[in-house]
């Protein structure tokens, strides 16, 4: 018989996974952004601190397009603390994850154009095959995604980047710091 112990363990597990699909799609989180162009999305989830990610995309419904920006955080240990008080664990993952918070804010374009132009000079990172070197445990897991027309591209690496990536992985860390700037002085 499992103990309340590996149940929650289990369900834990569990809303760790319903989170993660929550962070892929940041446009769907009330209020829902409807219909938008992203450009990039980035993350940072540490082992042991919340989860990030911040989704860039153009505004289609202004006259003028604008760059905007959201970033929700998934305050993950409050999560894991109100799962624990609960008796009822099914019905508990039914409505989570609830611990998110949601911010907008308006983005500087030309800020925005320059990180684009220093993008311009990256070379795509070569594949990378870390069973044969490393195996990791724990760790930050950091990522970027791009969609375009038809098609998309998407990298993610733990808290030390392949030695290939590294350019990749501070342009990424740039943008994250532009972003949390961006939220600081333009919030909605």
């Amino acid at each position: 018989m499992a103990t309340r112990e590996n149940l929650v363990f289990d369900a834990w597990m569990r809303l760790g996974n319903q989170a993660g699909k929550v962070l892929e799609a940041p446009e769907t989180l009330a209020p829902a952004l409807g219909d938008i162009r992203p450009l990039l999305r980035t993350w940072c989830y540490p082992s042991f601190e919340d989860h990030h990610v911040w989704l860039l995309w153009k505004e289609t419904r202004e006259e003028s397009p604008a760059l905007r920006l959201r970033r929700v955080t998934w305050n993950r240990f409050q999560e894991r603390e109100d799962l624990a008080k609960v008796l009822d664990l099914e019905g508990f993952l039914k409505g989570a994850p609830t611990r998110l918070q949601v911010t907008d804010a308006r983005v500087d374009g030309e800020r925005w154009h320059d990180l684009e132009e220093e993008a311009d000079s990256l070379a795509f990172p070569p594949l990378y095959f870390p069973f044969r070197k490393i195996v990791f445990v724990d760790g930050a897991r950091y990522g970027i995604e791009q969609s375009f027309h038809e098609g998309s591209l998407r990298l993610e690496w733990r808290s030390v980047p392949p030695p290939e990536w590294a350019l990749l992985a501070r342009w990424t860390e740039k943008v994250r710091q532009f972003f949390e700037e961006s939220l600081a002085s333009e919030p909605e």
